[in-house]
């Protein structure tokens, strides 16, 4: 009986999505998009291959994007895009490697828009985690997670972030 109702659970489990044991408290989920949101790259200096290839990631945890497009991005609040530029003024570069803005609809949980800045979009793991944070993921404090504050620590451990709560 044990084995057929474990064999059910499997066949419910999203695709390629393997059970991870880990020790430490997965991210919380901060902010809510109404309509997949829009990809603006906004620097010639990003790869689109590189947010391509991050928008994926996230897309294979349930996550859904509309479209992507280089753009000139002259204003960076439009409602309904993920904006990706390099830093601006006043990023601390001694102290970030990204950092995402994230604006929600007066007070409640959906998001507008958000706006991420990355210092070098070709590190590892980067754009991934800002895109979390741009999809309303905060940290987790899981080792190798891919939201985990310190780049140092973090890995491609993605507990607790399946789109709908799976």
């Amino acid at each position: 009986m044990n084995r057929i109702f474990i064999f059910c659970i499997t066949l419910l489990s999203p695709v390629g999505y393997n059970k991870q044991d880990v020790i430490g408290f997965p991210p919380d989920r901060s902010g809510y998009w109404e309509k997949p949101p829009n990809i603006k790259i906004c620097d010639s200096d990003i790869p689109i291959e590189k947010v391509i290839h991050a928008i994926e990631w996230w897309k294979i945890r349930g996550h859904r994007f509309g479209y992507t497009i280089r753009s000139n991005c002259f204003s960076k609040k439009e409602s309904g895009y993920i904006y990706i530029t390099l830093p601006g003024q006043g990023f601390n570069f001694s102290k970030n490697l990204a950092r995402t803005h994230v604006a929600k609809k007066n007070g409640s949980s959906f998001i507008v828009w958000a706006h991420i800045e990355v210092t070098d979009p070709h590190k590892k793991r980067l754009l991934e985690h800002e895109l979390g944070h741009a999809l309303g993921w905060t940290h987790a404090s899981i080792d190798n997670h891919i939201m985990h504050p310190s780049w140092q620590k973090g890995g491609w451990v993605d507990k607790g972030l399946l789109a709908g709560g799976l």
